[in-house]
């Protein structure tokens, strides 16, 4: 997976420090994994919210450009809250949520934004990835009709015999859309599930009618809705994602390998703060401010008054209001797992797989 990656030039470098950082080889390009020892930085002053004596250098992966999911990886980027806890970090967008864990995990990059349905999946491969902020808590997805199928597919149970797209096997997407099937009573053998990539392959999967139907997060969703497509599940929605998961859903986060953990404990928690910010950010801003922070790469279909229109809408229930994984909602997730027959069976103990102690100071 990692060969499908696609690296794009967003390195973040403290704006107060660009001449000491270039000396030091950030203003490069960045071949293989970043380097992962902090570079010592003689400051004139602290950066605000922080105060580290240290510039720490990470690579961090997350699917991108435009995804609604991972919004508060965009605006710690763009509000410079990774720069205020002394990060100079090496993003790169990967196609899918798998494409990072296949990176975290080689140890091609120090932290992946990704969902946990992965690290439990990952984990019956011997291999443990460890949340450190929480960024949404239902799984942002919902099921729509390409525009050729939208009279004769009203529910979730027509789906059955026939195609639908997902990002690739075993992804988020793909667990939850099982699990909605099944729950319609579907006998998923009778399905084809069409691995398509990211959201914009699958809107055009979906607009040119290759597909009967797609699983999406926002704003994709809504625009093969406006292209004519019939939505069959909005789990943005609270109250439909709450008929499936009472308990809440823990989704997309921050997440790092024990090693990173163990080594390099304060750039963990530097990270997990800024996304915390980020977190709370997004509440606290109307979605039109949000949105005109955003480059035009980051507005899937251009309509930013309609983006903006859907964050408002919807963060209140998505989002997490303080970055905190809730046990309940990390177990919902293994249920669901357990049901949908994606990923194996979760492990029995999900403690291994996040952490709050980086956000609350204490506890494991």
């Amino acid at each position: 997976m990692s060969s499908q990656v696609r690296q794009i030039s967003i390195r973040i470098c403290p704006m107060l420090l660009v001449i000491t950082l270039l000396l030091a080889g950030c203003g490069g390009a960045t071949n293989g994994a970043a380097s992962s020892q902090a570079t010592t930085v003689t400051t004139g002053a602290v950066p605000a919210g922080a105060t580290p004596t240290t510039i720490e250098k990470v690579s961090f992966i997350y699917p991108g450009p435009g995804n609604f999911i991972f919004l508060p990886f965009e605006v710690a980027r763009l509000k410079g809250f990774y720069t205020d806890e002394g990060l100079a970090v090496d993003s790169t967008y990967g196609k899918t949520g798998p494409a990072g864990v296949t990176a975290l995990n080689s140890g091609n990059a120090d932290f992946a934004g990704t969902t946990i349905d992965l690290a439990l999946t990952s984990a019956q491969q011997g291999q443990t990835i460890t949340g450190v902020a929480s960024l949404t808590r239902l799984p942002g997805f919902g099921v729509v009709t390409s525009p050729g199928s939208a009279a004769t597919l009203t529910t979730m149970a027509d789906l059955a015999g026939k195609s639908v797209g997902i990002s690739s096997p075993n992804a988020g997407d793909d667990v939850i859309l099982h699990y909605l099937l099944k729950k319609a009573g579907v006998d998923v053998t009778k399905v084809d599930f069409t691995p398509l990539g990211n959201d914009e392959a699958k809107v055009n999967a979906a607009q040119a009618d290759r597909v009967a139907a797609v699983i999406l997060s926002e704003p994709a969703l809504s625009r093969v809705q406006k292209g004519g497509g019939r939505i069959l599940v909005n789990l943005f929605d609270g109250a439909q994602a709450g008929q499936y998961f009472p308990n809440g859903y823990q989704f997309t986060g921050l997440f790092a390998r024990p090693d990173t953990i163990q080594k390099r404990p304060e750039a963990v928690a530097r990270m997990a703060r800024a996304i915390v910010r980020a977190d709370q950010f997004i509440a606290a801003t109307p979605g039109t401010t949000l949105v005109a922070l955003l480059s035009d790469d980051l507005i899937p279909g251009g309509d930013r008054a309609a983006y903006a229109a859907l964050i408002d809408t919807y963060k209140a229930a998505i989002i997490s209001p303080d970055g905190l994984f809730v046990p309940d909602a990390v177990a919902e997730v293994a249920r669901a797992q357990t049901i949908s027959g994606i990923g194996g069976t979760p492990p029995s103990d999900l403690q291994p797989y996040y952490t709050n102690r980086f956000i609350t100071g204490s506890g494991r």
